[in-house]
């Protein structure tokens, strides 16, 4: 998400909501925060031992 920002929105302007690239911006966060922190609560694993 971070590549489709830098290619897609940020020739148009740097700042992410004057160039509506504020879901690029979202789900690179989002996706990285998962990355790091892992599912949790969420993840299939613990669904399946309950």
């Amino acid at each position: 998400m971070a590549i489709a920002y830098f290619m897609v929105h940020m020739p148009m302007n740097f700042f992410p909501a004057n160039n509506q690239g504020d879901g690029a911006i979202l789900f690179c966060f989002i996706f990285l925060f998962l990355v790091f922190a892992g599912p949790g609560c969420w993840a299939l694993d613990n669904r399946q031992r309950r």
